[in-house]
């Protein structure tokens, strides 16, 4: 994808969900420091999740 491809695909964007918080499982298209919704502190990148929803460290 090009640089222009991408950038106009992110300002076109209906906000994807790309960051979820895995306390109240909210989405948002920034990441957070701390979830605006519950207050909890894990928020991640969607992608990084993988398939199960959870995160790598608490995969067994």
């Amino acid at each position: 994808m090009s640089t222009f491809a991408r950038i106009r695909q992110l300002l076109t964007s209906e906000g994807d969900g790309r960051y979820e918080c895995l306390t109240c499982h909210t989405r948002f298209d920034r990441q957070y420091q701390v979830c605006p919704s519950c207050g909890g502190y894990d928020i991640r990148r969607v992608e990084w999740l993988g398939g199960d929803e959870r995160p790598p460290e608490k995969r067994a």
